[in-house]
C-alpha cells in the first residue's frame, strides 16, 4: 500500500475544481476544532454534530469565496458557528430543553460533581452573552483563533473582535465569580 503526501494547497485546488476527497483532507485537521467551538456555542453534542455537517456543506459550497487557504480556519469555524447559533435558535424556538455537554469527565464522584456544576455554569454564562460577543470568546477560548482569524468568521474589523473578546471574558469572570463557580481572573481568559 503506498501512501500519499498531500499538499495543502494542491487539496485546495482541486477541491475547487469538485474533488471531494481532496476537500476532506483540506477540513479533516480543522473538524475537532469546528465541532467543539459548535458544541459551546450550541448546548448539545447532537446539535453540534448538526451544525458540523451543516457547516462543511455551506463550506464545500462556498468554497470559491476563500481567499486563500492561510484564511480556511477562520472560514471553517465562521461556518461552524454560525450553524450552532442558528440550530439553537432553531431548538429553543421548539421548546427543547438543550443540555450541556461537557469535557472528559474526571475520576472520583467529587470531581465528576465540580465539574459538571462548572460545565452547567460555564454553559449559563456564555449564554448570557450577546450571540456575536459569545462566538468571538468561544473561537479565542475553545478555538485558539487570532483577532484577526475572529474578525474573518465573524465578517468584522479586527478592532471589534478584541473588544468582543475583551468584553465577553470580563461578563464571563463576573457571572462565575458571582455564581461562585471560579475565580478568573480577566487575564486569564485572553
Amino acid at each position: 500500500m503506498t501512501t500519499e503526501n498531500h499538499n495543502p494547497d494542491t487539496d485546495l485546488r482541486d477541491a475547487l475544481a469538485g474533488d471531494g476527497r481532496a476537500f476532506g483532507r483540506l477540513v479533516a485537521p480543522h473538524l475537532a476544532l469546528m465541532y467543539r467551538v459548535a458544541a459551546r456555542l450550541a448546548g448539545s453534542e447532537s446539535t453540534a454534530e448538526d451544525a458540523v455537517q451543516e457547516a462543511l456543506q455551506l463550506a464545500w459550497e462556498r468554497l470559491p469565496s476563500l481567499k486563500s487557504r492561510d484564511h480556511l480556519r477562520a472560514f471553517l469555524l465562521g461556518m461552524a458557528a454560525g450553524r450552532a447559533r442558528t440550530l439553537r435558535r432553531s431548538e429553543w424556538r421548539k421548546g427543547r430543553k438543550v443540555l450541556v455537554g461537557g469535557a472528559e469527565a474526571p475520576e472520583q464522584p467529587a470531581e465528576l460533581a465540580v465539574a459538571d456544576q462548572l460545565a452547567e455554569g460555564l454553559q449559563r454564562a456564555l449564554a448570557t452573552l450577546p450571540e456575536k460577543r459569545r462566538a468571538a470568546v468561544v473561537m479565542r477560548l475553545d478555538g485558539g483563533l487570532s483577532y484577526q482569524e475572529i474578525a474573518r468568521a465573524l465578517a468584522t474589523s479586527t478592532v471589534s473582535a478584541r473588544v468582543l473578546v475583551h468584553l465577553g471574558t470580563r461578563q464571563l469572570s463576573g457571572f462565575l465569580s458571582k455564581a461562585g463557580l471560579v475565580e478568573m481572573p480577566v487575564e486569564v481568559l485572553r
